[in-house]
């Protein structure tokens, strides 16, 4: 294995992900575990400094270097416990490790080490990561940090449209819509040892050898703010050539799928703005179908597995390989049920979601320190506990709108007004599957798939479901969702 030393058997990628979510039941282990990884950020006397012309190992974490979710477990695990001592704290090696990234945006690990290798998947990750390094820095009054993020943000999402959109055609003669790594030495004789599942490597119209990779890669990009649009309709594109409503993992797993890409997806789903051929309706459908279906597959793969992979029809259980049980497989049924009860943890500040159909809610949650339950009540998500006074009561919300506290509460000087633009979309009823293993097909009209809510809602209590989870048994219950949902349904791991 190749994480952190010390922690050689979890890769510092899921890890992250596991932090930001154990802060909610056990916040000191969770800082603790943040803190021990971020002292291992390379600022010795021997360091080298990164720049575009050569590798350096200043801010270097040592092991093997993935996609960059730092930041956002960092303002995550403040805006869960308020503790601003402990955010200041680890800052100067999160800048420091943020600014080796910049320079670093593919996977090295051992002699993987190609200084002229860009991976789109690393690429959109840093900048949707360093979107919460900006609001780390806005809140420790580090000003100039601030600007400087938001340079590199820029700067990083224009070289992408440089990068990833190949004219010249494959050696089979398709021209792809985007790919997933370029290497920008022209000069190469030949590319870099590559796996044969990315697909046969060709030069782009500049020389540069790039490889097509997949589009669970790709359309991480969803995420990327400042992408411009005619870019992000090529990503777009590229996706909605896998993408299938009634296909296992929503199309996306003939090869693999992993926590951390459907996790960037199905958040750029639901935040981006519309595209051409591409409206509001459509792009918050899709969201919810692929968390829906990938709650669904994972409980029918019956493993919290690394990777899953599509294996048959809608009803059958996909497969599951890599490290099992693993905690990408937990974590990201842990944030994509709390996303199917209203709960976006993904932002840190309060984040709500009412997907189509969705009831229910959850309990339990923490903000700033004080307690917070969430619960769905028709078109309405409302809000409860301590940390609700920061806040309000209740916003409303059209179906897969994303609402937040500082933007969409109502205004003060109307309380009748629940708040938000939302509309009168419903929780309905129709299309209950309780059973897992159902044939796929549901009653709410063609194309979508199977649901397993249960006739009725329910509030998740999250304490129970972190611990259910981990041991590998969980009950969820709420009503029947677009694309798969959940109800009384075990997974073992």
């Amino acid at each position: 294995m190749n994480g952190t030393p010390g922690t050689r058997n979890v890769a510092s990628w899921d890890s992250l992900l596991g932090m930001q979510q154990l802060a909610y039941v056990d916040p000191e282990n969770a800082w603790a575990s943040f803190q021990g990884m971020m002292a291992l950020v390379e600022d010795g006397p021997d360091a080298t400094e990164p720049s575009d012309a050569e590798y350096g190992t200043r801010g270097e974490l040592g092991g093997e270097s993935l996609p960059s979710r730092k930041a956002q477990t960092a303002w995550v695990l403040y805006s869960v416990t308020g503790d601003r001592e402990k955010l200041a704290s680890i800052y100067d090696d999160l800048a420091l490790h943020v600014n080796w990234e910049r320079y670093n945006m593919r996977w090295v690990l051992g002699e993987n080490n190609h200084f002229d290798e860009r991976d789109s998947e690393f690429v959109a990750s840093l900048a949707y990561d360093l979107t919460f390094a900006a609001k780390i820095a806005d809140e420790l009054g580090r000003v100039a940090d601030v600007a400087r993020y938001e340079s590199v943000i820029a700067e990083i999402s224009e070289s992408y449209s440089d990068w990833f959109f190949p004219s010249a055609a494959d050696g089979t003669g398709r021209t792809w819509d985007t790919v997933q790594k370029v290497y920008l030495d022209a000069s190469r004789a030949e590319v870099p040892f590559g796996n044969d599942t990315e697909g046969e490597p060709f030069r782009n119209e500049n020389g540069q050898w790039v490889r097509a990779g997949f589009s669970f890669y790709t359309s991480t990009a969803f995420v990327m703010d400042e992408l411009d649009e005619e870019s992000m309709v090529a990503v777009m594109d590229r996706f909605l050539d896998d993408y299938d409503e009634n296909a296992q993992l929503a199309g996306l797993g003939d090869f693999a799928v992993k926590a951390p890409d459907l996790q960037l997806i199905a958040y750029g789903l639901l935040d981006m703005a519309p595209i051409e051929g591409s409206d509001e309706a459509q792009l918050r459908d899709r969201a919810t179908v692929l968390i829906n279906t990938i709650i669904r597959d994972m409980v029918r793969s019956g493993w919290f597995a690394e990777v899953y992979y599509a294996s048959g029809d809608p009803g059958d259980a996909v497969g599951a390989r890599g490290v099992r049980p693993s905690l990408f497989g937990i974590s990201n049924y842990i944030d994509f049920v709390l996303m199917a009860n209203g709960v976006r943890t993904d932002e840190g500040d309060p984040t709500f979601v009412r997907l189509e159909g969705a009831t229910g809610g959850v309990s339990g949650l923490t903000h700033l320190g004080e307690p917070l339950d969430v619960d769905i009540d028709g078109d309405t998500i409302a809000f409860a506990g301590a940390a609700a006074a920061e806040g309000c009561d209740a916003i409303s919300t059209a179906p897969g709108q994303t609402v937040t506290w500082a933007k969409d509460c109502p205004d003060p000087g109307h309380p009748g007004d629940p708040g938000g633009p939302g509309d009168s979309g419903g929780s309905g009823d129709s299309g209950v599957v309780t059973d897992p293993s159902a044939d796929g097909s549901s009653g709410s009209g063609a194309g979508s798939l199977a649901t397993t809510g249960a006739d009725g809602s329910a509030v998740v209590p999250l304490l129970l479901v972190f611990v259910l989870v981990a041991v590998a048994g969980c009950v969820l219950v709420g009503r029947g969702r677009r694309g798969a949902g959940h109800s009384s349904t075990s997974a073992r791991s």
